[in-house]
């Protein structure tokens, strides 16, 4: 799947020097982490959002969108 980068909008969960761990679905059981070379864009919406951890329990996290291409976007269930 080749193409062009997209933005989706979602949860900054937890990051790392190397990767981003994102969900689009407000859960960190869906959350996918991201490498971030693969991440061409991370931009704060200056919101948090409210995801479901694990346990059930609620965290307030950064919202934000991301760009990537397309492909990664695929190979990591967003689209």
């Amino acid at each position: 799947m080749a193409g062009a980068d997209i933005e989706i909008a979602g949860a900054l969960v937890h990051e790392t020097p190397r990767a981003i761990l994102f969900s689009d679905k407000g859960e960190e059981a869906s959350a996918v982490w991201i490498p971030r070379g693969a991440v061409r864009a991370l931009h704060p919406t200056g919101r948090d959002t409210v995801i479901t951890l694990r346990g059930g329990q609620k965290r307030r996290v950064a919202a934000v969108i991301i760009t990537v291409s397309e492909h990664t976007a695929y190979q990591k269930g967003l689209i």
